[in-house]
């Protein structure tokens, strides 16, 4: 997994080969992500200041952290 910038404020970039989740702290899935093996880009505008968490499906890895913050 490649995403930047971390902390984020407007776009976050990212590259994962397996399909993942977006979540915030309370688990719940903010943005479904395609696994792909070129960069995509998620808007987080919109999304209140705050930790979240990319989950890669069908992986035993720890969550990555993401700070949002406007």
């Amino acid at each position: 997994v490649l995403m930047y910038p971390n902390p984020a404020s407007h776009f976050l970039q990212l590259t994962v080969r397996n399909d993942a989740v977006l979540l915030n702290v309370q688990g719940q899935a903010i943005y479904d992500i395609e696994g792909k093996e070129n960069e995509q880009v998620l808007d987080v505008s919109q999304l209140p200041n705050g930790i979240y968490y990319l989950r890669l499906k069908d992986s035993p890895a720890l969550p990555q952290k993401i700070i949002v913050q406007h």
